[in-house]
């Protein structure tokens, strides 16, 4: 007997993560009844990173005369907090994340040309 044909026990091939919470014992009188709470055991993210929106936010500013340096270094470093962050506690912001250390690496090394052709 399966799950598909109304077995309420779970899956022992399912890893322990995705187990149903709160299922009706096997001996439960209607175990087509639902149950308060049924759910599987998913993480929740719970909103965005907000180091990750400010890695994007310092990295983009690395456009910036004079100061662009330090912010492209600034978003690089909190994208790579932001990423530590996300896989420790699942939240939203990888993206955003990924794209402060790219745009970070791209606007430091756009204000190194630049600053290597101003001198000359």
């Amino acid at each position: 007997m399966t799950a598909a044909d109304g077995d309420p026990r779970p899956d022992p091939h399912l890893p322990p993560e995705w187990a149903p919470v709160n299922v009706p014992p096997p001996g439960h009188p209607d175990p087509a009844a639902p149950v308060a709470g049924f759910g599987y055991g998913t993480p929740v993210r719970s909103g965005t990173n907000p180091i990750a929106v400010a890695a994007l936010g310092s990295a983009i500013a690395g456009f910036v005369p004079y100061f662009g340096g330090v912010l492209s270094i600034v978003g690089i470093v909190l994208g790579t907090v932001a990423l530590n962050q996300i896989k420790q506690a699942p939240q939203n912001g990888y993206g955003l994340a990924v794209s402060a250390i790219v745009v970070g690496v791209a606007t430091l090394i756009i204000g190194l040309i630049w600053t290597i052709y101003a001198m000359r």
